[in-house]
């Protein structure tokens, strides 16, 4: 297993992912079809991912980022895993290069995703349609993965 996680990591060190490799990354997506400008490259690592849940709205905030991006995703808390889909019930998910308010950005247009597990919160991103969203922003991808987000 350690030989197969060097060398992803060499192979990653190639491609525009945005993070460094360690032991773990708790959130991995990649994107395909992107006509996205500027270029969001081929996906996305961060070796965190958090979730804030605020009872009195009734809402989840999962987060990750590293260094060159950010990743939020919004919903209505989850009572049991399975999947979530846009409209649906209530579900955010966005995509930025960088943290700024001017920051590129791109929205979800379709899509859904699912909870494997609520403790922590275990995610898979199923095909993500994603559109751009900001004025810094063209063009769309389709985002895909999975992630662990912790309190």
């Amino acid at each position: 297993m350690r030989i197969w996680w060097t060398i992803f990591c060499l192979g990653a060190l190639a491609l525009p992912l945005g993070a460094g490799c360690g032991d773990t990354a708790d959130v991995m997506v990649t994107f395909a079809g992107s006509s996205a400008m500027p270029d969001v490259g081929s996906g996305f690592v961060a070796s965190r991912g958090t979730a804030t849940v605020d009872a009195t709205q009734g809402t989840l905030d999962l987060h990750a980022e590293n260094t060159t991006a950010v990743l939020d995703i919004s919903l209505d808390t989850p009572t049991l895993p399975g999947p979530v889909m846009l409209g649906e019930r209530h579900l955010q998910v966005s995509y930025s290069l960088g943290s700024g308010a001017t920051s590129p950005g791109w929205a979800l247009n379709g899509g859904s995703v699912t909870f494997q597990t609520l403790d922590p919160y275990k995610v898979t991103f199923d095909n993500l349609e994603m559109v751009h969203a900001t004025p810094g922003a063209t063009g769309t991808f389709t985002l895909s993965g999975s992630g662990i987000f912790t309190k």
